[in-house]
């Protein structure tokens, strides 16, 4: 953390602040975007070691995890094996989603790189560029990838009751965006027994409900999924507001994910704070996907007008919150 102003991140100009640094070492000599200069700059605070370390992990990454997980025979419906079991039982049923023969997905990575939060188990490191790693090599191919994102589902499914209620809040539900990140989390979660009973998909942008559940909603989730066609309201005491209106409705056993990615800064940093600094939110929310839209000179082509702030805030608001709150899940 003491770091973050060497390397750039505090950066307001987005040609300035990269997010790639810490990943320098997957750059190659046909694809690298940084000069000699830059090199020895970004050496003098981040160690050959340290990167090398990084490296490795974005190779374990790949090699281990991804190829399990991708593996990974689907379970049904969780929760049904849930509810008609004690929750003496619950640990049993969830060694299901076990992906390391061994126990903990740590395994699949030698140098243990891995972020941990103490309710839902292992995650990524909380770095940028805030996307899958190799985007610092081929931007295009990699820039919705999302399998950079590390998911411990038998810690996840141990929080649940027989009672649990499985929710989704999704602010930037734009299903028509080309390869829409909620419909692959959706699916995700189903392939490890994780249904959602309830996914409130709010979106500013109009769009026809007929095409929204005809041509772009699976069919798999019609029962489950309302279409909110408006934009969320940041004001606390809004009834537009789904951290207020819809929250309030579920408590902390429930299992609760939030996704907030609008492309507007004044809506979606407030929105984020309150989230940061609610006992009660944080409590409740379970897995937090937030897509900062901070200066960046990798990811500036594709966010444009929508920056703001820098990248030392986004990781420092992360990373104090992942400290202060264990209990939830921040990605």
């Amino acid at each position: 953390m003491e770091h973050l102003s060497d390397l750039g991140f505090n950066e307001e100009n987005h040609k300035k602040s990269k997010g790639c640094t810490t990943f320098y070492q997957l750059e190659n000599d046909n694809d690298s975007e940084l000069v000699d200069d830059d090199i020895e700059e970004i050496n003098s605070v981040v160690s050959e070691d340290i990167a090398s370390k990084f490296t490795s992990y974005v190779q374990d990454l790949e090699a281990n995890f991804t190829h399990h997980q991708k593996e990974f025979k689907p379970v049904h419906d969780i929760m049904k094996a849930i509810k008609r079991s004690s929750q003496e039982d619950i640990p049993n049923i969830c060694k299901m989603l076990r992906l390391h023969k061994e126990g903990s997905i740590d395994n699949f990575f030698k140098n243990s790189e891995l972020s941990y939060s103490s309710k839902m188990g292992y995650m990524e490191p909380l770095l940028p560029p805030m996307r899958h790693p190799r985007f610092c090599v081929e931007r295009e191919k990699y820039k919705l990838n999302m399998d950079y994102l590390v998911h411990d589902f038998e810690a996840m499914c141990n929080t649940l009751k027989p009672y649990s209620k499985l929710v989704m809040i999704d602010m930037g539900a734009d299903l028509a965006r080309e390869s829409g990140p909620v419909i692959k989390l959706l699916d995700l979660y189903s392939k490890f027994g994780f249904e959602f009973d309830h996914i409130y998909g709010y979106e500013i942008k109009f769009t026809d409900p007929f095409t929204v559940y005809e041509n772009q909603l699976p069919e798999k989730y019609m029962a489950s999924f309302h279409w909110i066609n408006v934009a969320v309201d940041a004001d606390p005491e809004s009834k537009m507001n789904p951290l207020k209106s819809i929250l309030s409705q579920f408590d902390e056993d429930d299992f609760i994910v939030v996704k907030l990615d609008i492309d507007h800064g004044p809506t979606e940093v407030p929105l984020a704070k309150q989230i940061y600094n609610s006992d009660d939110l944080l409590a409740k929310i379970d897995q937090f996907y937030f897509e900062h839209h901070v200066n960046m000179k990798e990811i500036s082509p594709y966010w444009s007008s929508s920056m703001k702030g820098t990248v030392k805030e986004s990781t420092s608001s992360t990373v104090t919150s992942n400290r202060k709150f264990l209990g939830e899940g921040l990605k």
